[in-house]
């Protein structure tokens, strides 16, 4: 698609249906483009005529054309798969959910394990969906840190792209894979705020810490695996284990268990909590809890959630100041309190590191379905494009 295609459909995704006037108006296109990208989009398939709307300023009440995006073309299917649960989803450009399945992921599955559970998960689910299968045009799958290790030579292997080939051939549909957190990034991209804004760095908080990086309308891509290392960023000397082998990493004290901890012994005033099962629902409640004693100005919990924030910021600082981008998101399940953790960051980062930095911090929900939604989107993300100015005042449709 061009650069002007995928800003008409951005732009109908986000606040359609939408007259050609408000296309060439927020496009910052020439009337004849629009025309011209609007009847093409149509002859695809992307982009439907929806009803009409009065534009008074073309004179006795005559009417114009509304469009908005095919909510039945192009499709996606999207893949979340975590350690115990997969959740397979059909949606389209604007992220309806057009039928969900979920399973059981096999446990710490060989490279050929997940194949196998994925091409018959996949395979039941597009002929579940067959009724939609010629309007798919791919599956998007979001991985977790899996080692992906073969069970030929037992070797970790470069996985994911070897999977995505066998997976393409198998299903005969292409198919794009991704670390998870990655592909939420490309869901809060297109789906919140940041929609307006090429560059952003995205940090999810949930057992441990996930990077994302939104540069020049891409998501950022290093082969030296940056920025995931920054989870791995040595920020305490003579730290905790970390799963990684090392000792004392940002994300042994950045993380939902760590905060379900503190909460535990800093403001409840509790023994450790000594079990390593503790239910999903039971950590994020007390981290929400914990964000709010913070909040509310507890002491012990200002202080704790403060050396938090600064760990996480020495680990941060280069990353902000190198790519110098303009919003850092914090994502997680911290409640309505959630942003006391976003404001302590961005007074550490300009206490201590970077005072002159044009940016700000912001924490947004973690949203479950944005994992499948971002998944699709490793497929859709060639359909959008970053506008300057996103739709004002959008025309209502009749």
């Amino acid at each position: 698609m061009t650069e002007n295609e995928r800003r008409i459909v951005t732009l109908l995704t986000k606040a359609g249906p939408l007259s050609n006037k408000d296309l060439q108006k927020n496009g910052r296109m020439g009337w004849a483009t629009v025309i011209k990208m609007v009847d093409r989009l149509a002859e695809a398939g992307v982009v439907e005529r929806v009803g009409t709307v009065v534009e008074p300023e073309r004179g006795r009440g005559r009417r114009a054309y509304l469009y908005d995006v095919s909510p039945s073309y192009p499709l996606a299917v999207g893949i979340d798969v975590e350690h115990e649960t997969t959740t397979i989803s059909l949606t389209n450009l604007k992220g309806a959910d057009l039928g969900t399945t979920r399973r059981s992921t096999p446990r710490r599955p060989l490279l050929e394990d997940l194949e196998e559970f994925l091409i018959r998960e996949a395979s039941r689910f597009l002929e579940a969906h067959a009724d939609a299968l010629a309007s798919i045009v791919g599956i998007g799958i979001g991985l977790p840190r899996l080692e992906l290790v073969s069970r030929d030579d037992r070797r970790e292997v470069h996985g994911a792209a070897t999977l995505r080939e066998r997976l393409s051939r198998s299903l005969r549909i292409p198919v794009e894979i991704d670390n998870n957190i990655r592909v939420y990034t490309l869901y809060e991209k297109w789906t919140n705020k940041p929609f307006a804004k090429g560059d952003f760095l995205l940090v999810s908080i949930r057992g441990g810490i996930g990077f994302g990086i939104f540069v020049d309308g891409k998501l950022f891509i290093s082969r030296q695996g940056y920025p995931a290392a920054l989870a791995h960023y040595r920020v305490v000397e003579n730290g905790k284990p970390c799963w990684c082998g090392g000792t004392g990493c940002v994300e042994t004290v950045v993380n939902e268990r760590y905060f379900y901890d503190q909460y535990t012994l800093r403001v409840l005033h509790e023994p450790s909590d000594t079990r390593t099962d503790v239910p999903r629902m039971e950590i994020r409640e007390s981290t929400a809890a914990f964000m709010t004693a913070a909040a509310d100005g507890h002491p012990e919990a200002r202080k704790s959630l403060r050396e938090s924030a600064r760990y996480l910021v020495r680990a941060l600082a280069p990353a902000i100041s190198i790519l110098n981008v303009p919003e850092l998101i914090m994502s997680g399940h911290f409640g309505p309190n959630g942003s006391v953790f976003a404001r302590y960051i961005e007074e550490e980062i300009r206490a201590s590191t970077l005072p002159e930095l044009d940016f700000e911090v912001l924490y947004y929900p973690l949203e479950d379905t944005g994992f499948t939604y971002g998944a699709a989107l490793l497929v859709l993300n060639d359909y959008f494009a970053t506008i300057p100015t996103p739709a004002e005042s959008p025309s209502k449709m009749s």
